[in-house]
C-alpha cells in the first residue's frame, strides 16, 4: 500500500504526513502531521468526558488556492489539531484534550474521513 504525503482539508492541503510537531497528547505520546486524533472535553469538578470527534494533527505550511496549486509558508509553522487550532490542550488544567487513536505510519493514500473532513493523499 502507497503512503500517503500530504493531509487534505478537500482540496487544501493541510500538512505533510509524518512531519514531526512539538505536540503531545494526553498520554504524552508525541504527535505527528498525519495522526488521527480523538478530541473531547473534560468536566474538572465531575471527571466528566465528552467526545467531540475525530480530528488530524495538521499545519499551516501550506496555502492553498483555487486553481489547485499550493504555495509553501515562508517562516514558522504552526503546528495544531484541526478544529481546535487555538486551543492550548497541553496545559494541564486544558477544558480540551486530544488522544492518538491512529499513527500517520497506519494511514494509507487514498483514505478518506470525509465525516470529520480530511483526507490523505
Amino acid at each position: 500500500m502507497k503512503k500517503p504525503g500530504f493531509v487534505l482539508s478537500g482540496k487544501c492541503r493541510i500538512g505533510d504526513v509524518g512531519e514531526k510537531t512539538p505536540l503531545v497528547d494526553c498520554h504524552g505520546k508525541p504527535l505527528f502531521v498525519g495522526d488521527i486524533v480523538a478530541t473531547f472535553t473534560k468536566e474538572h469538578e465531575l471527571g466528566v468526558c465528552y467526545f467531540s470527534g475525530l480530528t488530524a494533527v495538521v499545519s499551516d505550511k501550506w496555502t492553498s488556492y483555487s486553481d489547485g496549486t499550493h504555495k509553501q509558508k515562508q517562516g514558522d509553522i504552526d503546528y495544531f489539531v484541526m478544529g481546535i487550532k487555538g486551543v492550548d490542550f497541553m496545559q494541564e488544567d486544558s477544558l480540551w484534550q486530544v488522544q492518538k487513536v491512529k499513527s500517520f505510519e497506519d494511514v494509507v493514500s487514498g483514505e478518506n474521513w470525509k465525516e470529520f473532513g480530511f483526507n490523505y493523499v
